[in-house]
């Protein structure tokens, strides 16, 4: 019996469905596209002086019918002055959006300029100052009291002179293994008894 009743929901699925494709082929072609043309305040008067004829003329029935007609056109005027009050707005406010859009546009150019500027200057400055170094060498001082100078960057090579606590020592280069070569002179020192630099 569940399947005589399921076969008949299912014969009754199938026949609304292609009432359905028949009825949306017939709406297709033989559709009348004046039927759906924009409601006018022409043709919505139209509607109503005929909703008006059908029932008996009286005073009554007069006023109600001017009294819709006045508020059908001044709703229609207000729609018309709304709309074109909100594309006013809208064009006032698509404006704004584009000078605010244009303008932090130019920010982030300057920004971006500024940034860059910057960062030119700080690689001509380090460039600038290893030139320098290159050149004039790191000045810095001992940290520790006393402290002889070596001919070679070995603690047992050969002690060239004594340098004091203070004393300032002008570094040319200093190598991986912690020795600092002098400025113009072959002699080392270490780079843990000078101060940092």
């Amino acid at each position: 019996m569940s399947a005589k009743i399921r076969s008949f929901f299912e014969d009754m699925i199938i026949i609304l469905i292609v009432v359905a494709i028949i009825y949306g082929i017939y709406y297709f072609f033989f559709y009348d596209k004046e039927e759906i043309k924009e409601m006018t305040p022409m043709v919505k008067e139209e509607k109503i002086v005929k909703e008006i004829k059908k029932e008996p003329l009286t005073s009554d029935n007069i006023i109600k019918a001017k009294e819709i007609i006045q508020e059908n056109s001044i709703e229609e005027e207000i729609n018309e002055t709304n709309k074109s009050d909100n594309i006013s707005i809208v064009e006032n406010i698509t404006n704004e959006e584009i000078k605010i859009q244009n303008e932090t546009e130019e920010i982030q150019e300057t920004e971006n300029l500024e940034i860059e500027a910057k960062k030119e200057e700080e690689s001509v400055e380090e460039e600038t100052k290893e030139v320098q170094e290159k050149n004039e060498g790191i000045t810095t001082q001992l940290k520790t009291n006393i402290y002889y100078l070596r001919s070679k960057p070995n603690s047992k090579s050969k002690s060239i002179r004594k340098i004091v606590k203070n004393d300032s020592v002008v570094i040319e280069s200093c190598d991986r293994f912690g020795w600092c070569k002098l400025l113009n002179e072959e002699a080392y020192v270490p780079k843990f008894v000078l101060k940092e630099f």
